[in-house]
């Protein structure tokens, strides 16, 4: 759950994140949280299923995969 962030809007801007463990968890919820500050996400995970889900949510609200 993402909640209001205490960052300006765009503050990540072009900045390239790899988030290990970005399937679930912290891992997840960081990565979202850095792609709506406007961050290019990269996610590494060994659970596939969970991995696709995260990246459909974030292709959802960037509109980029």
């Amino acid at each position: 759950m993402i909640t209001d962030s205490i960052f300006k809007n765009n503050i990540l801007l072009g900045k390239n994140i790899i988030f290990a463990g970005g399937s679930s968890g912290i891992g997840a919820e960081s990565a979202k949280l850095a792609a709506n500050l406007g961050a290019n996400v990269i996610l590494i995970a060994r659970n596939d299923e969970n991995l696709i889900k995260v990246k459909n949510s974030l292709k959802t609200k960037n509109n980029q995969s």
